[in-house]
């Protein structure tokens, strides 16, 4: 997998954290594990295509002691992984 670190303008760190994403289309609710996270985005892995630029309710648990925090974002870009999932 691509592993632009070091060359992006906001740098992730690698963290799994629970995260809930509602797209607008199609309605239903991914769950599943950050596989990093910064200002500029996150990464997760998903068993069903998104289209691009589709616009989504984003609830991502940090900890466990404290109510998920919840935003709005869009899918900007997805990679088929070897293992069938995306990226």
């Amino acid at each position: 997998m691509w592993d632009g670190f070091n060359q992006r303008k906001f740098p992730r760190i690698p963290v799994q954290c629970q995260i809930q994403i509602l797209p607008a289309k199609p309605r239903r609710i991914f769950k599943t594990k950050t596989r990093n996270l910064g200002i500029g985005g996150i990464c997760v892995y998903l068993d069903k295509p998104l289209d691009k630029l589709v616009s989504c309710k984003i609830r991502l648990r940090l900890n466990k002691r404290y109510r998920p925090l919840e935003c709005r974002g869009r899918i900007v870009w997805a990679v088929e992984t070897t293992q069938g999932k995306r990226a």
